[in-house]
């Protein structure tokens, strides 16, 4: 249920408004007819839409229109005014409002169709907001297990096979610090094996050879996915130390 603040000095045109707009199933609409009620309202209490007449009994609606806009970010602030000049118009865009609306009304329902928009647009404001939120948080929860994965994970664009990211696992493995492997070609790091022996990959992975951190061969098996990410595909690989496997099924 959306929330609506009716500001206007004109007891008719207050009631009139309040009954329009009124919807006791998807919206609740309060109405005052100062500034002071207005931002005494505003610090009890949050809005979706604000519809606020340009000059009050006792001061200018623009003032409650930036009171509303520090409070309530995603709210809508429409303003209305008799016969406007465009420096009436610009004053209240510069002051935070997002719609001006003519008095007299030409059509009492369009007044309607407004707040209708307005909260339609506070309404997907605050789902890209919660999408963002639940991004952010998939991918804070993304990097973590990343970051604490035992397995050495390497992940380069598939177009250039440069690096764009390792975890922890990967420089201990390789013996060089992140900013070192990040920017270097795929195959600078890891070699394809090219040597047969009797020793079998698992399900869905290649056998490579990788320099160790102390300057000796590794036998890896790697394990590879992709993924788009901003419309770029990446490959990710999991690589899994397979030399004490590898030796003993040689020595078999």
């Amino acid at each position: 249920m959306t929330r609506v603040l009716i500001v206007d000095g004109e007891p008719v045109i207050l009631m009139l408004l309040e009954e329009l707009l009124g919807d006791a199933d998807a919206r609740r609409v309060e109405a005052v007819a100062t500034v002071a009620d207005a931002l005494a309202r505003l610090r009890e209490q949050r809005y979706d839409v604000l519809l606020v007449e340009h000059r009050l009994p006792d001061g200018s609606g623009l003032d409650v229109v930036r009171r509303f806009r520090q409070r309530q970010q995603r709210g809508e602030a429409l303003v209305m005014g008799a016969f406007p000049s465009p420096e009436a118009v610009l004053q209240a865009v510069e002051a935070g409002a997002a719609d001006y609306l003519a008095k007299p009304f030409e059509e009492i329902r369009d007044v309607a169709a407004r707040v209708a928009n307005a909260e339609e647009r506070v309404a997907l404001r605050c789902e890209r907001e919660a999408l963002h939120d639940a991004l952010r948080e998939s991918e804070e929860r993304y990097r973590k297990l990343f970051a604490a994965s035992p397995g050495a994970i390497l992940v380069y664009a598939e177009s250039t096979g440069i690096i764009s990211d390792v975890n922890a696992a990967a420089e201990t493995m390789i013996g060089s610090s992140r900013a070192t492997i990040i920017g270097r070609h795929i195959e600078q790091v890891r070699q394809r094996e090219v040597t047969a022996d009797d020793d079998e990959t698992g399900p869905g992975a290649e056998r490579f050879c990788l320099p160790s951190a102390n300057g000796e061969r590794l036998d890896v098996e790697i394990s590879a996915g992709r993924y788009g990410a901003n419309g770029t595909p990446m490959v990710v690989e999991l690589i899994r130390d397979v030399t004490a496997r590898r030796a003993a099924a040689r020595a078999r």
